[in-house]
């Protein structure tokens, strides 16, 4: 009988090399190399046979047989072969098959099911290691199936039956629902101060950015998916500070305490006076802007959260200089560009550049989210502290960055040759660069450059894990 399987993402070793590489999926630049998310279905079993199309990692395709380290698979109405170790086993339901270091975001779907039911403890990584050995383990005994620590068929259906069941109370919400779920969500983040759309009850692209900024700022798994973990502590947040944003117009106590932090940071002068004017807001958006928040001169839970953090970076820290301190390395995330970052980069807004090399940073504001983003310095300000990092000269040497913005930050890499045009007239900058994320592109095809991007995203991510 035919079976299901899965391409895999691989790996460019050397020219014209290809090697496996774990399971399409976040952490797949963890090991060395440059990953490439498609894969060529060829004619006959041999590289030198007509490519007849291309698919992408994480395609479900049909295996009609293997032979001689080819598979042959039917995808799409066409019938093709595929190199056999770039094939992954699959479930009929389209679930990868997890057992013990299989990277894939459906790993991060187990982990995140397995957590909720109290069975696993560890972070979502989307990869399976020990920890999520035994918690699978642990679920297939508690629900009398064989305990092998591999996640097949009939665990993934044991899972969704049993997760269907406890889920009743929060209906797990995601890009795509709509209906008064959502609406409910929506109220809820706008009133937590993560949300500035309109409560609409279509559960889209703004709504999902706002689902990850509250779940990086409470320490949960950043998937933009709003399942009952996420629902009930933003329920319990929102219960308990109802009412409690502080904005232009704000009076009392609590504004005096802000006022308070604000001078001791360093970003504001004078009295605290308990009234919430244009200075306050102006020295709330500076805040929020050296420290990789949304500048909306609001004092949400997020931007709250950070000032009374001990890693709330000072005024007198952001100087010229470009020396501010660094983002926490353990919170940089490797995230993929047309999975995740394309549709969450906000444009028009500060974006945090923290050059790894130099331990500069500086802000950009991207205006185009199209292959990859297009983006250039905010002020003249900005534009130097780049420059530095370049020592001096423009280059189009692509260097490895963190990019900080909506809460989280992610490995990413930028050019330095200023080109084209941007509309930002007054940056000391003629002309925009580019800055790139997992699997990007350029937008002329220049397959050498996007390799060379993809190198310093691997660098940045490699610096996170030193």
């Amino acid at each position: 009988m035919d079976r299901l399987a899965i391409i895999r993402k691989v790996k460019i070793m050397t020219a014209g090399t290809l090697a496996v590489l774990a399971l399409a999926g976040p952490c797949a630049l963890a090991a060395s190399g440059v990953t490439t998310d498609r894969v060529n279905i060829r004619k006959t079993g041999s590289t030198s046979s007509q490519s007849l199309s291309v698919v992408n990692a994480g395609t479900l395709v049909t295996v009609l047989g293997t032979e001689n380290g080819w598979t042959k698979v039917k995808v799409g109405g066409m019938t093709g072969y595929i190199r056999s170790d770039y094939v992954a086993s699959s479930t009929t339901s389209g679930r990868v098959v997890v057992k013990k270091n299989v990277r894939h975001a459906d790993v991060k779907v187990l982990q995140q099911a397995l957590k909720e039911l109290g069975l696993y403890s560890g972070d979502i990584t989307g990869r399976c290691g020990d920890k999520t050995v035994a918690a699978i383990k642990a679920f297939q005994s508690k629900y009398g199936l064989k305990a092998d620590g591999i996640a097949g068929e009939a665990t993934w259906a044991k899972l969704q039956a049993v997760t269907a069941d406890t889920g009743k109370t929060a209906q797990t919400l995601r890009n795509g629902d709509s209906g008064e779920a959502v609406r409910t969500l929506q109220r809820n983040l706008k009133s937590a101060g993560y949300f500035a759309g309109g409560v609409d009850g279509k559960f889209g692209p703004k709504t999902e950015e706002a689902v990850r900024k509250f779940q990086k700022a409470m320490g949960i798994s950043v998937d933009g998916i709003a399942g009952k973990v996420t629902q009930d502590k933003l329920s319990r947040l929102t219960t308990a500070s109802s009412g409690q944003l502080l904005r232009k117009g704000s009076s009392g106590s609590r504004v005096t305490t802000l006022q308070k932090r604000l001078i001791e940071l360093g970003y504001l002068t004078g009295a605290a006076d308990g009234k919430f004017g244009d200075k306050t807001e102006n020295a709330v958006r500076s805040f929020q802007k050296r420290n990789g928040l949304t500048v909306d001169g609001i004092v949400g839970n997020a931007t709250n959260a950070k000032l009374i953090s001990s890693s709330a970076v000072k005024a007198s820290s952001a100087a010229s200089s470009g020396s501010v301190q660094a983002p926490s390395a353990s919170g940089v995330q490797l995230l993929g560009w047309f999975e995740t970052v394309k549709y969450t980069l906000p444009k028009n807004k500060d974006l945090s550049i923290y050059d790894v090399r130099t331990g500069k940073t500086y802000t950009v504001r991207s205006f185009s989210n199209g292959n990859h983003a297009d983006v250039e310095p905010v002020t003249k300000e900005d534009t130097a502290i780049m420059l530095e990092t370049y020592g001096g000269k423009w280059s189009w040497d692509p260097r490895p960055v963190w990019v900080t913005y909506n809460g989280i930050t992610v490995a990413a890499s930028i050019n330095g040759m200023p080109h084209a045009t941007g509309p930002n007239k007054n940056n000391g900058m003629d002309g925009q660069v580019c800055l790139h994320f997992l699997g990007s592109r350029t937008h002329n095809g220049n397959t050498a450059f996007e390799k060379r991007h993809q190198e310093g995203v691997q660098e940045a991510w490699d610096a996170a894990q030193k």
